[in-house]
């Protein structure tokens, strides 16, 4: 009978270790997607509901809701994003949302947001034919990336008697930090974008990498097995 295996005090430190360090991952998500429905309120209450029975840990962020266009920014656990994702085209199925662009995932050191909030812009719809930029798609995204991060440094800096107040009338208190509707508009045009399909099966599919030696021709020929 083979002798039981007892864990080393090294092996319990780095299991330890691993646990943490797993569970500090920090993962931020962005993305824009067209309201379909008239039920504004719904989209939000939904996300919320989702999040609260996803996330084990705390998570952050925001989501904005305009008459015709949503954007989120969610800071939670890295396992938690594609799930939200998964999520967001449920709700594409419905038919409550549609031709979702993801713009950011990636790792974060630290959360912008204290809390996950939403709010419901009640603006009127504007000519979304009105936004023309000129520069890059990679300039347009950091454009949005930038205003919601600025947002949520903004959001964050305020003392709570008069966090609800700011938060109810932001496209009063702080337009220059707002998406126009224009903006969004764009972003959801942008072919270059993943939707959600193209996302999931993007981060489920194998990673296949090119050398830059293999784009090269003719190959190099290798002489000497130290080269």
């Amino acid at each position: 009978m083979g002798e039981e295996h007892r864990n080393s005090l090294y092996e319990v430190i780095a299991k330890a270790r691993r646990f943490e360090t797993t569970k500090a991952m920090l993962g931020r998500l962005v993305m824009v997607s067209r309201v379909l429905t008239e039920d504004k309120e719904a989209v939000a209450v939904r996300s919320e509901e989702f999040l609260r029975a996803a996330c084990k840990g705390p998570y952050s962020g925001l989501l904005l809701v305009y008459p015709k266009h949503a954007i989120f920014f969610l800071e939670t656990h890295v396992d938690v994003t594609v799930p939200f994702v998964k999520f967001i085209g449920g709700l594409e199925k419905e038919g409550l949302l549609g031709g979702t662009r993801v713009l950011q995932t990636t790792d974060a050191s630290r959360t912008v947001y204290k809390t996950f909030s939403h709010r419901v812009i009640n603006l009127a719809a504007t000519k979304t034919t009105e936004h023309k930029p000129a520069e890059a798609l990679d300039v347009v995204v950091a454009e949005a990336l930038g205003n919601m991060t600025k947002l949520g440094l903004f959001i964050s800096s305020l003392p709570k008697e008069s966090l609800q107040g700011v938060l109810d009338n932001l496209h009063e208190a702080v337009p220059e930090l707002m998406c126009s509707q224009g903006l969004l508009e764009h972003l959801l045009k942008a072919e270059d974008l993943d939707g959600v399909p193209e996302y999931l099966a993007r981060y489920a599919g194998p990673v296949d990498i090119v050398l830059d030696n293999e784009v090269v021709w003719p190959h190099p020929v290798r002489l000497f097995p130290y080269e």
